[in-house]
């Protein structure tokens, strides 16, 4: 039978198989600590620092590079049929009840209830790939006015200031490809 190393202790005292204890790193110490690494800096300090403004944004600023009446209209397409997806599913527990009120129903009931069911069924299926296609058509062509925004306002600077500041690229690139 295999036995495992701390299996006699408790959770609360076994060490993460992440942690390092300083003592075994440096044997001038006694102390049994372990190494906390600092995270990356965020990039939102860095985005503030780039664009020159303090970075406090509403929910509804997300969609200001949406600024043509067609994006708009998309959004606005995209909001109603997220609301009317809603609609089938009691619709279709409805004529489930009227099947079941109904018990057993007459051949020309039941194939009534079943085109009810198929043409909420469908409804359903056009309603969900409405919504899911205008939210992605959103989603991209938000996430691309605000890449062209940062890239306005980051060409617009000196390139002194890209030589006297140390940005952090990566995170202000990662935070980017996030949005």
């Amino acid at each position: 039978m295999a036995s495992f190393p701390y299996a006699s202790r408790p959770l609360s005292r076994r060490r993460s198989h992440h942690s390092i204890g300083i003592a075994s790193l440096n044997p001038n110490t006694t102390a049994n600590t372990s190494i906390t690494l600092d995270p990356a800096p965020p990039a939102i300090p860095a985005l503030e620092q780039l664009l020159g403004l303090k970075f406090k944004a509403s929910y509804f600023s997300l969609y200001r590079p949406l600024n043509t009446w067609r994006q708009r209209t998309i959004l606005v397409l995209a909001i109603i049929l997220s609301l009317a997806a809603g609609a089938p599913l009691p619709i279709i527990g409805v004529i489930f009840g009227k099947i079941i009120n109904h018990f057993p129903p007459t051949e020309d009931e039941l194939q009534t209830r079943i085109a009810q069911l198929l043409g909420a069924a469908v409804a359903y299926f056009f309603i969900t790939w409405g919504w899911a296609t205008c939210w992605g058509i959103v989603g991209e062509r938000v996430s691309r006015g605000l890449r062209e925004g940062l890239l306005r306002k980051a060409i617009g600077m000196e390139i002194a200031y890209f030589e006297t500041e140390c940005l952090d690229v990566c995170s202000l690139a990662t935070f980017c490809s996030l949005l």
